[in-house]
């Protein structure tokens, strides 16, 4: 099937998985398996040290499983961490501080977008009641989506707009109205946050 007959104005959801910001930035982005392809044990001793402790090739080593691994340290009791852990928890705030740089770091060269890339005219392709939901770290469907807000369309709702009136009206704290199905359409959902959240 042609990407030209898929009818993105009037589809309902679209759920963006990990190799979209890669092909949006023409291989740029990193996946989840070549994340730390570039980092370098002179700039980032500790964490360099510990990706390897996690996964003896560095520059295979898939960071959900480091992520995963240094959550585990950040919260287990010292009597489960005797022996392995113990060197990292002790670390730990160092490599979070070369870990954050490393973020940073990487992906700040795959941000870009070309305006004829594939990927991103899909994205652009949807309608205003459509949800995207997002399986990225990086804030590349977020700004893709926010452009189009403002610049293609007159008037078209923000995604983040909607998710702020959407998490409101389910909020506990706040007076609770009936939720319709029209709250839940056009929003922007990251089931695993993103690194703008960072702001």
């Amino acid at each position: 099937m042609d990407i030209s007959d898929w009818e993105l104005a009037g589809t309902s959801a679209v759920i963006l998985g990990a190799g979209f910001s890669a092909a949006a930035t023409d291989g740029r982005m990193p996946l989840m398996g070549n994340f730390f392809d570039r980092l370098e044990k002179s700039q980032s001793p500790w964490l360099y040290e510990y990706v390897s402790s996690v996964d003896c090739d560095v520059k295979e080593a898939n960071v959900e499983s480091v992520l995963l691994n240094l959550d585990q340290i950040r919260t287990s009791p010292e009597t489960v961490l005797k022996g392995w852990g113990d060197r990292w928890k002790a670390n730990l705030p160092q490599i979070q501080r070369e870990l954050e740089q490393y973020v940073l770091h990487r992906i700040k060269a795959g941000l870009a977008v070309e305006p004829d890339n594939w990927a991103s005219s899909v994205l652009c392709g949807c309608g205003a009641n459509t949800t995207v939901i997002s399986m990225n770290y990086d804030n590349i469907a977020e700004r893709l989506l926010s452009c189009k807000a403002h610049r293609s369309v007159p008037r078209l709702p923000c995604p983040h707009c909607k998710m702020v009136r959407l998490l409101d009206k389910s909020c506990n704290c706040s007076f609770r109205q009936e939720m319709t199905d029209l709250d839940w359409r056009g929003g922007l959902i990251k089931p695993h946050g993103s690194i703008a959240w960072k702001r």
